[in-house]
């Protein structure tokens, strides 16, 4: 697909399947097309505004909260003891 017919429709097309379910790797995704349009940009290949920034400022995509996973504490008694 030529660099400078991408806009907001083919961004979300890519980063709407996974961005609840693989949140983290929506964001990293959603950062190397920002990334790789800017450059087009720079290099004349393309104009207008980043589709990806318009999309977060937007809030276009839903709000994902990190889903927190804590670890089961050791016991003491199996904690090691330190030299002094």
């Amino acid at each position: 697909m030529p660099v400078d017919s991408i806009d907001q429709p083919e961004v979300l097309m890519c980063l709407s399947p996974i961005w609840t379910e693989k949140h983290e790797t929506a964001k990293r995704l959603s950062q190397r097309i920002k990334t790789v349009l800017d450059v087009a940009k720079s290099k004349g290949l393309r104009s207008g505004e980043n589709p990806v920034t318009a999309i977060r400022e937007g809030k276009v995509l839903p709000t994902v909260k990190a889903k927190v996973q804590h670890h089961d504490a050791m016991s003491w008694q199996e904690v090691p003891r330190t030299r002094r």
